[in-house]
């Protein structure tokens, strides 16, 4: 065996040689880290004392805890719910229909009283804001007693007519308060709206009204009204 190169301060006499070549004797392998491996097992013993913990804890849960609600029976669900609706008594429910009864009143509409029952008709004399006297027209009221809603015919002293439309909106034993909707306005010569008051009294009506015009005065008219 010929090597590529003779060892230092060799020949090549030691090929044929008993002796045998002076190469120098390798390196000894490197040291293992053991602290490295006895970290690592430390670790692992660590990671599986962790896990077996979590699983003790989950089954630990699974056995204490409520069970699903979708598994909840039919008839012990209902039971629950019944047992813990609160229910109301006779008692609660007439306290609550007395407050409902006071807050609404007698629960019915406004009306015109008995009083007030039958055709009327007098002159009204108009007002502006100044108090000059404007115009003067007769009035006709038609009411029925125990009634919400009347009408009632103006004429004029060129003529023309109008009519409104009556609702009470609000009343007492000898007086209403109503709001007034012209439905024939007599060629542009009523106003669309207004209001009413009107008293009885001694056997005649006290008539009140406020309109306010298209200018945004307001004009005011009163009479007093007589049975026809």
């Amino acid at each position: 065996m010929n090597y590529p190169h003779h060892p230092q301060g060799q020949g090549t006499h030691w090929q044929n040689s008993a002796y045998p070549p002076q190469y120098p004797a390798p390196s000894p392998p490197p040291r293992r880290n053991t602290a490295g491996i006895i970290m690592l097992a430390v670790s692992g013993v660590a990671i599986v004392a962790l896990i077996v913990a979590i699983v003790a804890v989950i089954a630990l849960n699974n056995n204490t805890a409520d069970p699903p609600a979708a598994h909840a029976s039919p008839d012990s669900t209902a039971a629950r719910t019944a047992d813990d609706r609160p229910t109301a008594t006779s008692d609660t429910r007439t306290e609550d229909s007395d407050q409902v009864a006071d807050d609404t009143g007698s629960g019915s509409s406004p009306v015109f009283p008995d009083a007030m029952d039958g055709d009327w008709q007098g002159t009204m004399s108009q007002y502006d804001m100044s108090g000059n006297l404007e115009s003067r027209w007769d009035l006709e009221l038609h009411i029925e007693g125990g009634e919400s809603t009347a009408e009632a015919e103006l004429s004029m002293s060129n003529g023309r007519t109008c009519t409104w439309g009556l609702l009470v909106t609000g009343s007492g034993d000898d007086s209403v308060d109503l709001q007034y909707t012209t439905t024939n306005d007599g060629n542009g010569t009523c106003t669309p709206s207004g209001h009413v008051h009107i008293v009885v009294k001694d056997g005649q009506l006290l008539v009140g009204v406020a309109t306010e015009q298209p200018d945004g005065s307001i004009s005011t008219a009163d009479g007093v009204l007589n049975p026809s």
